[in-house]
């Protein structure tokens, strides 16, 4: 026969169908001359069939049939390829006969032959017909080889070089090492930073950036969830326990930078992490979330413990970072258990964290960074904020001191001691800031619930809506005004415990703005020239106008007042008597009154022209004026009276033996005395 066709293997799909039948199209002598493989399409794996038990085969000149055993599935294709055996079986005596059919096919086989070793040659490694005809392309040796890289040097001559680490650039998610089908599967599985580091080309691990990142790691889903980038601190890669003993600071912070890298979640499965402290900066925002929401007393949530002494446990920097469902103890060795101030910290959530055992703070907003930093709409919610420790004292819970802190709200926070005869000082203590307290929950504070101390800013706002202080060991004031230059609206507040001096104090430094709405106080005593307005508020035990300003407090609509317009006192007063004040009423010692109107009448003569008076209230130092400058030259007749009011400037009385009288100014005439009706509520 002539041998014509060129070709020695052909191949099928799998059509999941036993007995299938694959015909082929070049020349074979027996079936055993042809190998049959079988190979996964996706991974590439191959197996050969073995004949007549996976296939059996039909051979002519022109081609012939393979028949599969068994189904093969479309997953897999078939492959059909000639493999003539080496040798050669015709013998020709000398002498003997010459058959002319046993040479053919002895030089076909030989044409099969070369027809396979030529499919061979060109599907190996072998250098082009161009090159020169000096060019060696024989390899090293296979000890030269062992274990290394085949490369080629400056002629194109094959050599080879063992792998080395050297360093490469790459870009933030290492597109430039990574042909991904899906470019975002890529950015979310290796998530390197901008930059350069070591890069040991035998295992492809990137050394000393976020982590060890290893081709095992795509599509991780510990590590990394398609949907939205979350990095378990549990991850091989970094490998935190959460069991309490064994230090973690090294995998929580490998873990939290690669979580500021990709901007998403830093997951905690719940446990007891024992570090040394925890940074969280950036503009990307790192949302800490723990499995499941623990308390003060019981940690089967997540809690971050403090391992060593320090002075701030957790520190806070830049935006839209979050923190959920977190327990934070500061196991008496942090300072401060969260610190925000070493750079701009804006837009903030914090929602149920239990913030335990710092040794002085449990949130500290202290600014101390360069470039005047701010701290701005900051929101905590249903937080336990449990300072302290037995024992200690001058502890804080909550501190801001910054001209820059503004919009830091709480909502429905409760702030509490860790052991009854812990010494915390002040709950909250706001210097030069601006806050909000929605429904939150005060107890066993020492000496504060809140505090607004010197410097608050007249563009800054301290308000307390609602909420409730339980404080039995108070010894000082729920709430106090001390120096403060903005404005603070307290509305619908109660102090539920009569083991207080003073619910409300108001300083004599506070130069601001106080608003009272509703609630419930024990005593509110004000020493400030400023004063406040009290309105629909419920006094309990004790005075509600106490301190040396009481003339600067303002009573609108208040509870337990005897609403009825009443005669207080009348008496008749000298209308000239130098610089000494004639006394017209004293209120009753342990009442309170507020004067509404006075009524002058019946005079025992006509008052010179020009005549003037003040109206004061109280005695000696602390007297004031009521009304200024009151004319009093319309008073001719003894059946004459004038009415005088001030509806917007009404002032209480409620010290004993205090006293409301006339002290004429100028212009009065001797010896004219007048009936002096006072008006108003006693209570």
């Amino acid at each position: 026969m002539t041998v014509s066709n060129q070709t020695n293997r052909t191949s099928a799909t799998g059509t999941n169908t036993a007995g299938q039948a694959i015909s082929y199209s070049f020349p074979a002598n027996l079936s055993s001359d042809l190998v049959v493989k079988t190979r996964v399409t996706v991974t590439g794996v191959e197996a050969t069939l073995t004949l007549t038990t996976d296939y059996t085969a039909t051979v002519s000149d022109t081609g012939g049939t393979v028949t599969m055993v068994a189904a093969i599935p479309a997953t897999k294709t078939i492959h059909i390829i000639r493999d003539t055996p080496n040798t050669q079986s015709l013998d020709l005596v000398t002498g003997g006969s010459f058959d002319a059919e046993s040479l053919e096919d002895s030089l076909d086989k030989v044409t099969k032959l070369a027809i396979e070793n030529k499919d061979k040659l060109t599907r190996a490694l072998r250098a082009p017909a161009t090159d020169p005809t000096s060019l060696d392309m024989e390899l090293p040796n296979s000890v030269d080889r062992a274990s290394k890289t085949l490369t080629f040097d400056a002629d194109g001559k094959p050599t080879a070089t063992a792998a080395a680490t050297t360093t490469v650039s790459f870009s933030a998610y290492g597109e430039s090492l990574v042909d991904d089908a899906n470019a975002v599967v890529a950015q979310g599985t290796l998530a390197l930073k901008d930059g350069s580091a070591d890069l040991d080309i035998k295992t492809l691990q990137v050394q000393n950036q976020v982590a060890a990142i290893t081709l095992a790691d795509v599509n991780a889903d510990s590590f990394i969830s398609s949907s939205s980038p979350m990095v378990n601190v549990k991850h091989p890669d970094f490998g935190a326990t959460g069991d309490g003993v064994t230090d973690d600071t090294t995998a929580v912070n490998l873990a939290k930078t690669a979580a500021e890298v990709l901007g998403g979640k830093l997951y905690f499965p719940n446990g007891v992490y024992l570090i040394d402290s925890l940074a969280l900066s950036g503009n990307h925002g790192v949302y800490v979330v723990g499995e499941s929401q623990g308390t003060i007393t019981v940690t089967t949530g997540v809690t971050l413990k403090c391992r060593s002494v320090v002075t701030d446990f957790i520190t806070i920097a830049g935006n839209r970072h979050q923190m959920h469902n977190i327990r934070i103890d500061g196991n008496n060795k942090a300072t401060n258990c969260i610190r925000f101030g070493l750079a701009n910290s804006t837009y903030m959530s914090f929602r149920h964290l239990e913030v335990h055992n710092p040794v002085d703070g449990g949130v500290n907003v202290l600014f101390s960074g360069a470039g005047n930093p701010q701290a701005s709409e900051m929101a905590f919610y249903n937080c336990n904020f449990d300072g302290g420790r037995a024992g200690a004292s001058g502890i804080t819970n909550i501190l801001l001191d910054s001209t820059n802190v503004i919009n830091v709200a709480f909502y429905s926070c409760t702030f509490g001691a860790a052991d009854p005869e812990t010494d915390v000082d002040v709950h909250c203590y706001i210097k030069r800031s601006s806050a909000f307290f929605y429904d939150c929950f005060w107890v066993d504070a020492k000496s504060y619930d809140v505090r607004i101390g010197t410097g608050t800013p007249k563009n800054g706002t301290v308000g307390i809506f609602g909420g409730r202080s339980e404080s039995s060991l108070l010894d000082a004031a729920s709430i106090s005004l001390e120096g403060a230059d903005g404005h603070i609206d307290i509305i619908g507040f109660v102090h539920a415990t009569d083991a207080v001096l003073t619910s409300l104090n108001i300083t004599s430094a506070f130069a601001g703005k106080c608003t009272v709405i509703g609630g419930q106080y024990d005593t509110i005593s004000n020493s400030s020239a400023e004063g406040c307005v009290l309105i629909n508020v419920d006094r309990e035990a004790g005075a509600v106008n106490s301190g040396t300003r009481t003339d600067r407090i303002v009573l609108v609509d208040v509870d337990n007042i005897k609403r009825t317009e009443t005669l207080l006192g009348s008496a008749v007063v000298d209308m000239q008597n130098g610089d000494s004040k004639t006394t017209a009423y004293n209120v009753p010692a342990g009442l309170t009154a507020i004067i509404t109107k006075v009524i002058i009448r019946s005079p025992s003569g006509s008052l010179a022209s020009g005549s003037t008076g003040d109206f004061d209230i109280g005695s000696g130092a602390n007297a004031d004026t009521w009304l200024q400058t009151i004319n009093l030259d319309t008073l001719t007749a003894v059946t004459d009276y004038m009415v005088i009011t001030s509806e917007n400037q009404k002032y209480t009385m409620e010290a004993a033996g205090a006293a409301f009288g006339i002290k004429p100014i100028t212009g009065a005439t001797a010896n004219v005395t007048a009936t002096m009706d006072v008006w108003g509520y006693l209570f």
